[in-house]
């Protein structure tokens, strides 16, 4: 049971005030948190749920009228009717105050499909606490037998209950009609020694007694509390963390295994707002492979259409003037807000029959991982659960709940190790207002643009933005686009029929090298400020723009990171596996992380059916899926890296975005469609044999490159005159391949500007 403290009670009273004004169903813990002040990862620490909250309301109000009770009562006052008329006064008394949050919070708890419900099994705890003053009521009225006690202790709750429903209606002066009714059931309860008499008493009573019966409410269904001496419930799978990755790995493992026991444990109770908003091809195919249709994403989320780079220096004006390069799109793809975005995947992969528990704190230290058998301890508010599995996948993102448990990250000392900060605004200055030189096939709003300049880079995201749309009227949209068999309304049309309003807004954010930024470190907001300020073309771009409040968390402004690049020296191990960005993370540079966590998804989901069908099979399926998984990391980290060094002159810029559309263009026309493969996980070609080659060599001629003239002149005082001779050095290595394939780069065909071969 939940102790009390001044948080708390300040939480409850707050939440109180809000359900009172707007309803239960129409409140968010989100908005609670920016009532409170505080964040909403502090306000999930304190409780879990907005069904937490109510628990806690509950108790405090069921312990202070029992306490009423007893303190009333007086030595040989034995008497039945008495005893009830004062029992449901004082339930009435203390729930007087909070009459129209009551209110509000019975509109759920009356379906009985609702975990509020007090028929419900996570009420049975407060339940039994009044079904035991009322069998001492009843007994010390005259009624010994332990069995008849039992039962009619359970009708007089249900009858209490009737009189509180009927009280919530009564509008009389005083309530004077609802007192009535008490006093009049009181004397009938006078009665109740002699129901036995009363011909076919027990048949009604029985029907009376189905209606307490437990529903189906908690985690308690799928495993059982560490304190039962029953066997542990056991999953084939336990998947630790219900984001994109998660929810995509057990989705797919249910889709090619059907027979697979599959449970996901999300610490969130709901899903909430992260950053990680651009979104590429692979991770939308995947996306659309589980059953999340192109329509949906449409109607959700703002569209994307490729990635667009500048390059600034301190005397580009405007975005207009800077050297440009757009790597044209491959499909449509999304900016996603990802407290949506994750949401549909919890939701779709419920209804692949997948077992989730949001909510569940995972206690790594106190679980066994070994097989054949693991061990997974968690904790579900207060509850405290074990459950059995045989293998056990770490999708938790930063949190790495077994990667850190299990061995060590190499997070210290590496190359490029890049730093973000990064807020929302409202009213930026569309990039469509720009008289562009350039033809772009879509709108420049419609690309994630990445700002480059020495020191790292900006990014520029437009999103459609459901933050302020209450957590319940959310869910219904999202269950009603998944389900919706015909064409979809238009999005302003799904936010008026379910009463979720939408705003667009944008994402900027900086990421800076370490190496190259003192900035950072000490002040994120400063650091922002410092570099706007350094660089023209985005202070123009922002001028007028509204830094946005307490938008995803209260009181912030800017957030920030440090330290964003690691990876897992090892990502399979005895019994477990590590997925997304519990196994690396190289940087949120061209988008990686959503489109390489679903290609190690995939990988992994081919090495745990192989382990499930043949368990002698482990070694080696594990063994090949860590393979991948470090090949994939080194070649996504080499590409970018490449990126970055290419900030030190545009036209080296323009080289490697070219060098690396061609191959994922490749890539993309030889597997379009809508099912994942394997071919898939070859994330945009960058695994192909003849691409890392080429790859490897223009790495080590630009690091070459950018240590020899970091001898010469201090960073601060580099320029791109001093990277001349390395661009000349990458125009006569990659020649030969970008002649290959000048078709493959349509920006270049579209703008004669741009020549199709380097000279």
């Amino acid at each position: 049971m939940k102790t009390s403290s001044t948080d708390d009670q300040r939480t409850l009273e707050a939440a109180l005030a809000l359900w009172s004004e707007k309803g239960y169903a129409n409140s968010s813990m989100r908005e609670l948190s920016r009532r409170l002040g505080v964040g909403i990862a502090t306000l999930y620490e304190r409780f879990a749920s907005k069904e937490h909250l109510v628990f806690f309301l509950y108790q405090q109000l069921n312990q202070q009228a029992l306490d009423m009770y007893r303190s009333g009562r007086t030595s040989g006052d034995d008497l039945i009717g008495p005893n009830f008329r004062s029992f449901v006064r004082c339930k009435l008394e203390v729930m007087e105050p909070h009459r129209e949050a009551i209110v509000a919070i019975f509109r759920e708890a009356v379906d009985p499909a609702s975990s509020l419900s007090p028929l419900g099994r996570k009420a049975s705890e407060l339940r039994e606490a009044n079904l035991a003053v009322l069998e001492d009521l009843l007994r010390a009225g005259g009624i010994e037998n332990n069995e008849d006690c039992n039962r009619l202790s359970r009708l007089v709750w249900l009858l209490h209950l009737g009189v509180i429903y009927y009280w919530f209606h009564d509008r009389s002066d005083g309530n004077r009609n609802t007192q009535d009714l008490v006093d009049k059931l009181a004397n009938l309860s006078e009665l109740l020694p002699l129901l036995k008499m009363v011909p076919d008493a027990d048949s009604w009573i029985d029907l009376l007694q189905d209606l307490m019966q437990e529903s189906d409410d908690n985690a308690s269904d799928v495993v059982q509390p560490t304190s039962k001496s029953a066997p542990l419930v056991h999953y084939d799978v336990v998947v630790i963390g219900g984001g994109p990755i998660g929810m995509l790995y057990a989705t797919w493992l249910k889709m090619q295994r059907p027979k697979t026991s599959v449970l996901v444990l999300d610490r969130n109770a709901q899903a909430v707002h992260k950053i990680g908003e651009s979104t590429l091809s692979g991770f939308c195919k995947a996306a659309r492979s589980v059953g999340i249709s192109h329509e949906v994403m449409q109607r959700l989320f703002f569209p994307k259409n490729g990635l667009g780079f500048f390059h600034v220096n301190s005397g580009t004006k405007d975005l207009a003037s800077a050297s440009e390069y757009i790597l044209e799109t491959f499909d449509e793809t999304f900016q996603v807000e990802r407290r949506v975005m994750d949401q549909l995947l919890i939701d779709n992969g419920k209804r692949s029959g997948i077992s989730i528990i949001q909510g569940a704190t995972v206690d790594i230290r106190n679980s066994l991982l070994q097989t054949p058998r693991s061990e997974v301890a968690f904790s579900v508010g207060t509850q405290h659960f074990r459950i059995a599995s045989s293998i056990v996948v770490d999708a938790s993102g930063p949190a790495r709940v077994v990667g850190r448990h299990a061995q060590q990250y190499a997070e210290q000392k590496v190359d490029f190790q890049t730093s973000a900060v990064w807020g929302y605004f409202r009213n930026v200055r569309s990039l469509d207002s720009y008289n562009w030189n350039n033809v772009a096939q879509f709108p420049r709003d419609e690309y994630t643009q990445h700002v480059c300049f020495p020191e790292g880079w900006m990014w520029y995201i437009p999103l459609v933005s459901w933050q302020e749309s209450p957590d319940a009227n959310l869910q219904q949209m999202l269950n009603y686009v998944l389900q919706a068999t015909d064409t979809l309304p238009d999005r302003h049309q799904l936010m008026a029929r379910f009463g979720c309003p939408a705003s667009e807004i944008v994402s900027v954010g900086m990421v800076l090298r370490q190496d190259r930024d003192n900035h950072l470190r000490n002040d994120p907001r400063d650091a922002f400020e410092t570099y706007r300020k350094r660089y023209p073309a985005i202070d123009h771009l922002l001028t007028g723009a509204e830094l946005l409040t307490g938008h995803y968390e209260p009181g912030t402004t800017y957030s920030s990171r440090a330290g964003f690049r690691r990876h897992a020296r090892q990502v399979a191990g005895d019994g477990w596996l590590l997925v997304g960005d519990a196994a690396f993370f190289v940087d949120p540079l061209i988008s990686p992380g959503l489109t390489a966590g679903s290609a190690m998804a995939f990988r992994a989901v081919d090495a745990t059916v192989r382990t499930l069908d043949e368990p002698d099979q482990m070694a080696s399926a594990f063994a090949g899926y860590d393979e991948y998984t470090h090949q994939l990391h080194d070649a996504l980290e080499r590409d970018n890296q490449l990126v970055y060094m290419s900030f030190n002159h545009p036209e080296a810029l323009e080289l490697v975005q070219r060098f690396q559309e061609i191959d994922a263009r490749k890539h993309f026309a030889e597997h379009e469609g809508n099912d994942y493969s394997m071919a898939d996980t070859n994330v945009w070609g960058i695994l192909d044999d003849r691409y890392q080659i080429i790859q490897r060599e223009l790495h080590a001629i630009m690091s070459a490159s950018e240590q020899d003239v970091g001898v010469q002149v201090p960073v601060q005082e580099q320029s791109a005159a001093d990277y001349e001779p390395m661009v000349a050095q990458m125009r006569r290595f990659l020649r030969p391949h970008l002649e290959e394939f000048a078709s493959l780069t349509p920006y270049v065909q579209q703008n004669s500007s741009i020549e199709t071969a380097p000279q």
